[in-house]
């Protein structure tokens, strides 16, 4: 299991999956312009959102890899900072950039909801979603144990563990295969690091 909690390989599938999305919003936006017959704003739209995501992911991957993640976007939306090298710290500011991720995705859904509506219920639940990961961030960086701080460990533990299954569910996919190494990669970094004796005692467990 040493391989998967290297915290390098977790920055570097991090840094991939950013990647990924990123190029996937870029390539979905021109295909909607090039393509021409039939644009779909909504899409486009969505991808706006998505390439947000994916630079936020990639300043994230750049501080798993123990460098400075920064970048335009990331300063924005105050995710940019130094290296990481704490597994507590990690694991809070995953929490952080997921929540924001979230609700970036959830207004440019809710906007393409103007031109699709079936856009508009997703972009409410991620928003309520993010900002629910965003209260518990904040939960667990306050410095105080609290029951909030365990129950918050046992949902990372579920949504690890969920994320390391969907990695092995997607390496059934040919084209899927490098984004479900990942995947697996990333949960199985993070679902080890949430057992750590000194990260289970900052949740209280």
């Amino acid at each position: 299991m040493a391989f998967f909690d290297n915290q390098d390989h977790a920055g570097l599938a991090l840094l991939i999956l950013a990647i990924v999305s990123i190029v996937m919003a870029i390539v979905t936006m021109i295909w909607e312009v090039v393509d021409g017959s039939d644009i779909q704003v909504a899409n486009i739209i969505v991808a706006v959102g998505t390439l947000i995501g994916g630079f936020l992911y990639l300043a994230f991957a750049q501080r798993v890899r123990g460098q400075t993640g920064s970048n335009i976007i990331s300063d924005k939306l105050g995710v940019s900072g130094g290296a990481l090298n704490d597994k507590f710290d990690i694991i809070c500011e995953f929490v952080k950039v997921f929540a924001m991720v979230r609700i970036v995705g959830g207004v440019f859904e809710i906007i393409g909801g103007f031109f699709n509506n079936a856009l508009l219920a997703n972009g409410v639940i991620d928003i309520i979603i993010g900002v629910i990961a965003l209260f518990l961030y904040k939960k667990i960086t306050d410095g105080k144990d609290s029951v909030v701080d365990k129950i918050v460990w046992i949902i990372l533990l579920i949504l690890f563990l969920l994320t390391i299954i969907g990695g092995v569910i997607a390496l059934f996919g040919i084209i899927t295969i490098p984004i479900g190494i990942c995947m697996m990669i990333i949960g199985v970094f993070m679902f080890m690091g949430l057992l750590d004796s000194d990260v289970k005692a900052k949740f209280g467990m």
